[in-house]
Parts: C-alpha cells; structure tokens; sequence
C-alpha cells in the first residue's frame, strides 16, 4: 500500500513538473530523479535482458 502511495505522489509531482515545461521535453529529464523511488528500472532492465 506504501509503494501505491509513494507512486502517486511521485505521478502528481511529476505532473505538476510538466506543467511548468514543455510536454515534449519534460518527460526525457524527469524519468532519471524519479527512477530511483519507484521500480520502474527493473521493468526497463527487463526488456533489455529478455532481447539478450
């Protein structure tokens, strides 16, 4: 239930972040600062291992 939570603060700061930048630029440099709080790494690893 924490992990929830934690993503969905982490989703309305990012979302608040883009409001104050381009919608097109915003989503390259703010997947880096958010990686290490949410789990979302592993699922990018993961494809990379299966083409492997």
């Amino acid at each position: 239930m924490k992990l929830f939570l934690v993503f969905a603060i982490a989703a309305l700061l990012i979302a608040g972040c883009e409001k104050h930048n381009p919608p097109v630029y915003s989503p390259i440099p703010k997947p880096p600062p958010a990686d290490p709080d949410t789990p979302t790494p592993l699922t990018v690893n993961d494809p990379i291992a299966l083409e492997k």
